[in-house]
C-alpha cells in the first residue's frame, strides 16, 4: 500500500453534521481552519486523478443555495492568482474527518448522487490545540 493511501486510510468520518446545522458549523470549522494546507479530493471521472488539489490553503467552506439548487462550495488559495473554487451539488450529508486519537483530520460532503469530497488536513490537529491558531 503506497503511503497516501496508509495516510488516508486512518482518516476516518467522524460525526455527522445535521444538515439544519451546516451553515453554523461550516462557518466556524472555516474560520477555526483557514489558512491550513489541505488536499482537495474528489470523485474520480473518466480515469483523471480523485486529488483536485495539493497544498492549497483553506479560505473557506459555504453552503449556498443557486439556480434552486443547494450546493457547498470550497474555497483555496495561496494568493488571489493562485486559487480554487469547487462546488458540491446536492450535498445531502456533510461528516467531520477524525484520525485515530480523534484529531481533526478534515470533512468530507456527500452528494445526492453518493459521491463523496474530501478536505483532508496535511498535518491533523487534536481539537483543544486549536483554541485561534492557525497551523
Amino acid at each position: 500500500m503506497d503511503e497516501r493511501k496508509k495516510e488516508n486510510s486512518n482518516k476516518a468520518p467522524g460525526r455527522e453534521i445535521p444538515r439544519g446545522e451546516w451553515l453554523s458549523f461550516l462557518d466556524g470549522f472555516s474560520h477555526q481552519h483557514e489558512g491550513w494546507l489541505v488536499t482537495l479530493e474528489v470523485p474520480e471521472v473518466q480515469g483523471r486523478s480523485g486529488v483536485e488539489a495539493e497544498n492549497l490553503k483553506l479560505v473557506g467552506i459555504t453552503p449556498e443555495h443557486s439556480e434552486g439548487r443547494d450546493r457547498i462550495s470550497i474555497a483555496l488559495g495561496n494568493a488571489p492568482d493562485d486559487h480554487l473554487t469547487h462546488f458540491v451539488s446536492d450535498p445531502v450529508r456533510v461528516l467531520t474527518l477524525e484520525g485515530t486519537n480523534g484529531e481533526h483530520a478534515g470533512l468530507q460532503i456527500e452528494a445526492a448522487d453518493g459521491s463523496r469530497t474530501a478536505v483532508r488536513f496535511r498535518g491533523p490537529a487534536k481539537p483543544e490545540t486549536l483554541n485561534d491558531v492557525a497551523a
